[in-house]
Protein backbone atom coordinates (compact mmCIF):
# COMPACT_ATOMS: atom_id res chain seq x y z
CA UNK A 1 0.00 0.00 0.00
CA UNK A 2 1.29 3.49 -1.01
CA UNK A 3 -0.58 6.42 0.61
CA UNK A 4 0.25 8.99 -2.52
CA UNK A 5 -1.13 11.85 -1.35
CA UNK A 6 0.34 11.58 2.53
CA UNK A 7 3.59 11.58 0.77
CA UNK A 8 3.48 14.02 -1.71
CA UNK A 9 1.61 16.77 0.77
CA UNK A 10 4.47 15.75 3.38
CA UNK A 11 7.56 15.90 1.13
CA UNK A 12 6.14 19.49 -0.73
CA UNK A 13 5.79 21.14 3.00
CA UNK A 14 9.38 20.13 4.71
CA UNK A 15 11.50 21.20 1.16
CA UNK A 16 10.57 23.92 -0.05
CA UNK A 17 6.79 24.11 -2.10
CA UNK A 18 5.25 26.12 0.77
CA UNK A 19 7.83 28.61 0.68
CA UNK A 20 7.71 28.80 -3.42
CA UNK A 21 11.25 27.47 -3.38
CA UNK A 22 10.57 24.72 -6.50
CA UNK A 23 14.36 24.34 -7.13
CA UNK A 24 15.09 23.29 -3.61
CA UNK A 25 11.94 20.85 -3.89
CA UNK A 26 13.48 19.16 -7.16
CA UNK A 27 16.90 18.63 -5.36
CA UNK A 28 15.26 17.02 -2.76
CA UNK A 29 13.39 14.80 -4.89
CA UNK A 30 16.48 13.83 -7.01
CA UNK A 31 18.16 12.90 -3.90
CA UNK A 32 15.58 11.13 -2.86
CA UNK A 33 15.30 8.93 -6.33
CA UNK A 34 19.10 8.10 -5.86
CA UNK A 35 18.50 6.60 -2.12
CA UNK A 36 15.46 4.48 -3.53
CA UNK A 37 16.91 3.08 -6.07
CA UNK A 38 20.30 2.62 -4.34
CA UNK A 39 18.12 0.92 -1.57
CA UNK A 40 16.06 -1.51 -3.66
CA UNK A 41 19.35 -1.84 -6.26
CA UNK A 42 17.93 -0.57 -9.21
CA UNK A 43 20.76 1.50 -10.50
CA UNK A 44 21.11 2.30 -14.05
CA UNK A 45 23.72 0.39 -15.89
CA UNK A 46 26.38 1.24 -18.18
CA UNK A 47 27.25 -0.99 -21.40
CA UNK A 48 30.07 -1.61 -23.26
CA UNK A 49 32.05 1.43 -23.32
CA UNK A 50 30.34 3.07 -20.86
CA UNK A 51 27.29 3.67 -22.37
CA UNK A 52 24.26 3.98 -20.52
CA UNK A 53 21.36 1.71 -20.51
CA UNK A 54 18.19 2.88 -18.69
CA UNK A 55 16.66 0.32 -16.91
CA UNK A 56 12.53 0.25 -17.20
CA UNK A 57 10.01 -0.14 -14.91
CA UNK A 58 7.44 -3.28 -15.24
CA UNK A 59 4.74 -4.35 -12.93
CA UNK A 60 7.01 -7.66 -13.08
CA UNK A 61 10.00 -5.35 -11.33
CA UNK A 62 7.68 -3.64 -8.89
CA UNK A 63 7.34 -5.96 -6.43
CA UNK A 64 7.98 -3.36 -3.66
CA UNK A 65 5.91 -0.14 -2.69
CA UNK A 66 9.38 1.62 -2.64
CA UNK A 67 9.17 1.04 -6.97
CA UNK A 68 5.70 2.96 -7.02
CA UNK A 69 7.29 5.11 -4.67
CA UNK A 70 10.10 5.90 -7.39
CA UNK A 71 7.33 6.43 -9.92
CA UNK A 72 5.62 9.48 -7.50
CA UNK A 73 9.09 10.90 -7.02
CA UNK A 74 9.65 10.85 -11.00
CA UNK A 75 6.72 13.20 -11.46
CA UNK A 76 7.23 15.33 -8.49
CA UNK A 77 10.48 16.56 -9.93
CA UNK A 78 9.25 16.90 -13.30
CA UNK A 79 6.62 19.39 -12.29
CA UNK A 80 8.75 20.71 -9.56
CA UNK A 81 11.25 21.44 -12.83
CA UNK A 82 8.08 22.84 -14.56
CA UNK A 83 6.95 25.10 -12.08
CA UNK A 84 10.45 26.53 -11.56
CA UNK A 85 11.09 27.35 -15.25
CA UNK A 86 7.69 29.20 -15.40
CA UNK A 87 8.60 31.06 -12.45
CA UNK A 88 11.79 31.97 -15.05
CA UNK A 89 10.16 32.63 -18.01
CA UNK A 90 8.36 35.64 -16.53
CA UNK A 91 11.45 37.40 -16.96
CA UNK A 92 11.59 38.24 -20.60
CA UNK A 93 15.42 37.53 -20.48
CA UNK A 94 14.01 33.34 -20.51
CA UNK A 95 11.35 33.61 -22.77
CA UNK A 96 11.77 30.21 -24.00
CA UNK A 97 11.73 28.68 -20.30
CA UNK A 98 8.01 28.76 -20.92
CA UNK A 99 8.23 26.24 -23.63
CA UNK A 100 10.49 23.95 -21.57
CA UNK A 101 8.48 24.34 -18.99
CA UNK A 102 5.80 22.92 -21.11
CA UNK A 103 7.41 19.90 -21.83
CA UNK A 104 8.61 19.24 -18.52
CA UNK A 105 5.02 18.81 -17.11
CA UNK A 106 4.13 16.62 -20.68
CA UNK A 107 6.73 14.23 -18.78
CA UNK A 108 5.28 14.65 -15.31
CA UNK A 109 2.29 13.42 -17.24
CA UNK A 110 3.91 10.34 -18.90
CA UNK A 111 5.29 9.10 -15.22
CA UNK A 112 2.09 9.85 -13.41
CA UNK A 113 0.65 7.88 -16.68
CA UNK A 114 3.26 5.00 -15.81
CA UNK A 115 2.93 4.58 -12.06
CA UNK A 116 -1.40 4.25 -12.94
CA UNK A 117 -0.58 1.37 -15.04
CA UNK A 118 1.82 -0.32 -12.69
CA UNK A 119 -0.45 0.71 -9.56
CA UNK A 120 -3.13 -1.20 -11.78
CA UNK A 121 -1.12 -4.27 -12.08
CA UNK A 122 0.28 -5.05 -8.88
CA UNK A 123 -1.82 -2.84 -6.16
CA UNK A 124 -4.35 -2.79 -4.01
CA UNK A 125 -7.64 -0.71 -3.98
CA UNK A 126 -6.20 2.39 -2.28
CA UNK A 127 -3.28 2.72 -4.06
CA UNK A 128 -5.19 2.45 -7.13
CA UNK A 129 -7.76 5.37 -5.95
CA UNK A 130 -5.28 7.75 -4.98
CA UNK A 131 -2.87 6.89 -8.64
CA UNK A 132 -6.20 7.67 -10.39
CA UNK A 133 -6.65 10.83 -8.46
CA UNK A 134 -3.21 11.99 -8.76
CA UNK A 135 -2.79 11.27 -12.51
CA UNK A 136 -5.88 13.55 -12.97
CA UNK A 137 -4.62 16.12 -11.03
CA UNK A 138 -1.37 16.24 -12.76
CA UNK A 139 -2.75 16.01 -16.37
CA UNK A 140 -5.31 19.00 -15.74
CA UNK A 141 -2.51 20.62 -14.36
CA UNK A 142 -1.01 20.42 -17.60
CA UNK A 143 -4.07 21.41 -18.90
CA UNK A 144 -4.51 24.62 -17.08
CA UNK A 145 -1.12 25.01 -18.58
CA UNK A 146 -1.91 24.48 -21.93
CA UNK A 147 -4.94 26.53 -21.77
CA UNK A 148 -7.20 23.62 -22.12
CA UNK A 149 -9.60 24.81 -19.76
CA UNK A 150 -12.77 22.77 -20.45
CA UNK A 151 -10.54 19.72 -20.07
CA UNK A 152 -8.42 20.90 -17.46
CA UNK A 153 -12.00 21.49 -14.93
CA UNK A 154 -13.73 18.28 -15.64
CA UNK A 155 -9.88 16.50 -14.56
CA UNK A 156 -10.38 18.74 -11.52
CA UNK A 157 -13.46 17.29 -10.74
CA UNK A 158 -12.20 13.55 -10.62
CA UNK A 159 -10.20 13.59 -7.77
CA UNK A 160 -12.51 14.92 -5.55
CA UNK A 161 -15.32 12.18 -7.11
CA UNK A 162 -12.51 9.18 -6.01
Amino acid sequence: TLIVHQLIRVAQNTNGVKQGSYQNYRLYCSKRLRRIRRAVRFLHGHGKKGKYIARKLSPEVSVDSRYLELLVIYTERAWSYALELKDLSENPAHFRSGHHSTKKLRKARLWADQLLEICEAVADERTILEATAYNAYITSYLYVHEKLAKEANNLFLKPSKV
